[in-house]
């Protein structure tokens, strides 16, 4: 696993789906799961204590729940700021406002949501070919901003459910053409580069 890895947050619109997207990325040898509806002091304890279990190699500890109680996030604020060696967060959230701010500060946010009215692509991502890739996209050049970021990020999770890994840059890049969809960038350009990505790691 890759050593520049860093602890994030990540905005979800389902809990199972990131629960599914982290094993994909991660495998379930490096990957701890804290998966709740309602996120507890007593929840936070337990993340503590396996944060502190000592690894020779990277661990990711992943956090995800529908609501976090407050006294449980001032619990993790500590470990968050400054997470033991060969440690790294993933908190999931379906709201950022979920986190205090304090939480939010320590960390950089991504959203993954996914648009309730997304529509399949029916793309087959583990054998896209470049023909595939130029077709889809000349097809929707001309997206809206909205049609736009929710078609980034239904790619994102269907990729994902067809047995694509992504790594953690991956995702960072993916979360910056969501945001660059925001300020109105071509969807030419965006999604080329984020199905040119997808093609590129299924083959490496």
């Amino acid at each position: 696993m890759s050593k520049e890895l860093s602890s994030y947050i990540a905005v979800v619109s389902d809990l199972e789906a990131f629960q599914a997207t982290l094993l994909h990325t991660h495998g379930k040898g490096a990957l701890k799961l804290f998966i709740k509806d309602d996120f507890l002091v007593e929840d936070a304890k337990a993340v503590i204590k396996e944060a502190y279990v000592a690894e020779a190699t990277v661990k990711v500890i992943a956090l995800g729940a529908k609501s976090y109680n407050i006294y449980a996030q001032n619990t993790l604020l500590k470990i968050l700021e400054e997470p033991p060696r060969n440690t790294v967060f993933v908190v999931g959230v379906l709201s950022k406002t979920s986190l205090l701010p304090t939480i939010r500060s320590r960390l950089p946010i991504h959203s993954f949501a996914q648009e309730k009215t997304s529509q399949a692509t029916a793309l087959q991502f583990r054998s896209l070919s470049l023909k595939e890739i130029y077709a889809f996209v000349q097809a929707r050049k001309f997206l809206e901003r909205q049609e736009l970021k929710t078609l980034l990020q239904t790619i994102v999770v269907e990729a994902t459910q067809q047995g694509v890994h992504f790594t953690h840059q991956d995702l960072e890049l993916f979360g910056v053409l969501v945001q660059l969809a925001e300020l109105n960038s071509r969807a030419h350009n965006l999604l080329m580069t984020q199905l040119l990505t997808i093609y590129q790691r299924v083959r490496s």
